[in-house]
């Protein structure tokens, strides 16, 4: 319903940019000659080769000059065990049907540029641990999508912090990113009804979406 009513949708992406993919091509590499085997040891070397045979069919010969979130998403995915559903696409077709526009809150490259901030070697240290402490890793998963579907944001908050140990790199994916989405929320609503759809992670805490439109003076009210 408030989806109908919107004039306008707002994604962390603008997701119906023709330039997109493009874009997305462009940032998911290293460049500068610079290969994954560069910021990991042989046996990580090892561990992750074989995750990405298993997963795509081909090893860190072929995504090795890929950014580690590009590997880390592509692995995370696979992790989950199944078929998941994506509220992100089901509003892209919604907005096609609708012929409604669709906003970024952010670019692409802006969005890289976020992982860029965190040490390469930190983020595949991630990966190989996530790798090697798969079925914790899973139950972390569930308790998520359980805590989402519940709508029980201080519990996602508490499985985020555990998934995210380090203050700064939760600062530099969450934190950094929800504050500089609230002048941008203010404006595009300015103009016309707006839909806005991010990561359920945006949301809760001190230094979510939700908290700062607050402090900055916004009439928030759950929809019952």
């Amino acid at each position: 319903k408030a989806f109908k009513e919107a004039d306008q949708i707002a994604l962390e992406l603008d997701m119906d940019d023709p330039s997109k993919q493009a874009d997305m091509m462009k940032n998911m590499v290293l460049g500068n000659g610079k290969n994954l085997k560069d910021y990991v040891t042989d046996d990580e070397y090892k561990i992750l080769d074989e995750a990405l045979i298993k997963v795509a069919g081909q090893g860190m010969a072929t995504f090795g000059m890929m950014k580690p979130v590009t590997i880390s998403s592509m692995l995370t995915v696979s992790m989950m065990g199944k078929e998941t559903a994506s509220f992100e696409l089901s509003f892209i077709k919604m907005a096609a049907e609708q012929n409604k526009e669709i906003l970024g809150l952010e670019t692409v490259a802006e969005q890289f540029a976020v992982f860029d901030e965190i040490p390469y070697e930190d983020q595949l240290d991630d990966v190989v641990e996530m790798l090697a402490n798969e079925a914790e890793t899973t139950e972390l998963f569930e308790s998520m999508v359980k805590a989402y579907k519940n709508e029980d944001l201080a519990a996602l908050l508490k499985l985020i912090n555990t998934q995210m140990e380090a203050p700064a790199e939760i600062e530099a994916l969450l934190d950094n990113r929800n504050k500089n989405w609230i002048p941008k929320i203010g404006r595009i609503s300015a103009e016309k009804s707006t839909f806005y759809g991010v990561g359920a992670g945006h949301l809760p805490g001190e230094n979510g979406v939700i908290s700062l439109l607050k402090k900055a003076g916004y009439q928030v009210t759950p929809v019952k």
